[in-house]
């Protein structure tokens, strides 16, 4: 009865903590979710820019300009539809690896996903960089002096006011100490059922048990290295 209520409570801490990291799970899946969306929004007005007719520029349409058009371009479409791709793997794989692998999958996935996260980003913000690029190379080649200097300059402020409120902002939410959802005691992880050096709990009774085996066969090999130590003795007196 006793071994039953300690298995059933272990079950409902360990429970409780998948709960706690489910939650962490859903949040960087949100997040996949979102940078996503934005990417492959941008990436498909990327994409329509590669069939864009310059001949009929009025600006400085020369092999050079043409080249750093579609090379930018082209560098915006990929860094995008790179983040797409990223988000989406670790949209419906990550998932899957936290429910239906073995025990201690959950925060096995969470970390993969943390670290992914900031991968996935950093595509959106490079890819997004070349889409601002690019319109300033097409501006370039398609407009007049005058207005293709009017397009770069308000092209070329708000890139400065990306990179300038991006820092700014993730400088205020910036975490000085992540707060995860794994919960230890000592160096046991509830919710994986093992230590956070990756032993699970069977492994350790399966240790325990070969330790006490172990202990065994050599006191028994004592008793009996004891016992001929005995013999060897009283035959000695006899013999005397």
């Amino acid at each position: 009865m006793i071994q039953a209520q300690k298995a059933q409570l272990e079950k409902k801490i360990q429970l409780d903590a998948l709960h706690i990291q489910q939650q962490e799970l859903q949040f960087f899946i949100s997040n996949f979710q979102a940078v996503a969306s934005q990417a492959a929004f941008l990436a498909g007005f990327s994409l329509s820019g590669m069939y864009v007719d310059l001949t009929i520029s009025e600006g400085v349409n020369n092999m050079a300009m043409r080249i750093l058009y579609y090379v930018t371009t082209s560098l915006a479409l990929g860094f995008l539809l790179l983040c797409v791709t990223n988000s989406t793997i670790c949209t419906v794989y990550g998932p899957e690896k936290a429910l239906l692998g073995r025990e201690g999958s959950m925060g096995d996935a969470i970390a993969v996903l943390k670290n992914e996260r900031q991968i996935a980003f950093t595509f959106f913000g490079v890819g997004m960089m070349c889409f601002h690029v690019s319109a300033i190379f097409f501006s370039l080649i398609m407009y007049h002096t005058v207005e293709s200097a009017l397009v770069t300059v308000v092209l070329f402020a708000f890139i400065v006011s990306f990179i300038v409120h991006g820092r700014r902002i993730y400088g205020i939410l910036k975490l000085d100490e992540q707060v995860t959802g794994a919960l230890h005691v000592g160096d046991f992880d509830l919710a994986a059922g093992r230590k956070s050096s990756g032993e699970s709990k069977q492994d350790l009774e399966r240790k325990i048990i070969e330790l006490k085996q172990q202990l065994a066969a050599k006191e028994a090999g004592n008793n009996k290295a004891k016992q001929g130590a005995k013999t060897n003795k009283q035959g000695f007196s006899v013999f005397k």
